[in-house]
């Protein structure tokens, strides 16, 4: 695709019988069909997508992180489960397993107490006020730093990365999380500036990790290092 600037490659299955297709492949015939694609006769468009994660929080066995109250599953957590490359069975067996553990731990661990939200105060910023309204960040420009993160992580931190593409995208996040200097009220200022956090922490992984390892692939670091990189990189806040 990049040597031909194209959008994406074609797969055909025309010369496999198109009631075996359907079904085999029901819902996806389904689906294409709804989108005015007959996959048993039509080329198939195809392009990589963001599909899975592979590392994430890092938590016990029972899926309690170092943060009161926060507890992680699935393919969010780092538990080892999945290695450097995701398999389907493995992310089931995760969230089925430290999915129900997680929930256990949870459960016992609230009270009447403790499950009382403390409802936050919201100031004009004058005199030492907690939060201020006036720096907060209107609604166009959410919706713009939500692509502007979606894009950099795909051409920068995507399937292939490079220390230029890393370091591109880490000043372009660095960029977002700047606007956002001042602590975060609603729910679309909280999670944007969460997307950009993780997003900042992703792409210094995969630049302080200078090897390809599964599906991590550096061009400028194209084998995989068991030496020196056949670890876990742990970030956390002091």
């Amino acid at each position: 695709m990049q040597e031909t600037n194209a959008n994406c490659v074609f797969l055909s299955l025309k010369q496999i019988d198109p009631e075996k297709i359907k079904k085999r492949f029901p819902m996806i015939y389904q689906t294409c069909l709804e989108r005015g694609l007959d996959i048993s006769k039509d080329n198939i468009p195809v392009a990589p997508a963001a599909h899975y994660f592979m590392g994430g929080i890092k938590t016990d066995t029972n899926g309690k992180t170092n943060i009161p109250c926060l507890y992680a599953a699935g393919e969010c957590a780092a538990l080892g489960v999945h290695g450097a490359n995701r398999l389907a069975s493995n992310s089931l067996l995760d969230g089925l397993v430290f999915g129900h553990r997680a929930a256990l731990a949870a459960k016992s661990e609230t009270s009447p107490a403790s499950a009382k939200a403390t409802p936050l105060s919201i100031f004009d910023g004058e005199g030492g006020g907690k939060f201020s309204r006036q720096r907060g960040v209107r609604n166009e420009e959410l919706q713009r730093f939500k692509l502007i993160i979606k894009s950099v992580m795909w051409k920068g931190t995507g399937i292939e990365r490079s220390a230029e593409s890393l370091n591109n995208t880490a000043k372009m996040l660095a960029e977002v999380l700047a606007r956002f200097d001042y602590q975060p009220v609603t729910k679309d200022e909280i999670e944007i500036k969460n997307m950009a956090q993780v997003a900042s922490l992703i792409t210094q992984a995969a630049s302080d990790r200078h090897e390809s390892r599964g599906a991590h692939y550096r061009s400028d670091f194209p084998k995989t290092d068991d030496k020196n990189w056949q670890r876990h990189l742990v970030y956390k806040k002091n």
